[in-house]
């Protein structure tokens, strides 16, 4: 949890949070989700797992939860991503 990171840095959460906004400009959350997103997308890439597989590797707890927080990053479904991105590593 956010409340343990900052405990492991000895420092309190909303500093934490101040301090990582402005290295990385974007909230610790905002940055997880990115790097779930993107493990998703590897697996959706080079992968023919399931997407109930791809959601819980990735760290999501839900189907559609997954669905929603990847078209807000990537602006299209995973079932889209999965048909265009696949084709493209494919040709590489």
């Amino acid at each position: 949890t956010l409340a343990e990171i900052a405990e492991v840095a000895d420092i309190s959460p909303s500093y934490f949070c101040r301090k990582f906004k402005s290295r990385f400009d974007m909230s610790p959350i905002s940055y997880l989700r990115n790097l779930r997103i993107d493990r998703a997308c590897h697996l959706l890439e080079r992968t023919n797992l399931p997407l109930s597989e791809i959601t819980s590797q990735s760290g999501f707890f839900s189907i559609p939860y997954f669905c929603r927080e990847f078209r807000k990053v990537k602006g299209i479904s995973p079932i889209q991503y999965r048909r265009t991105r696949a084709k493209e590593v494919k040709a590489d």
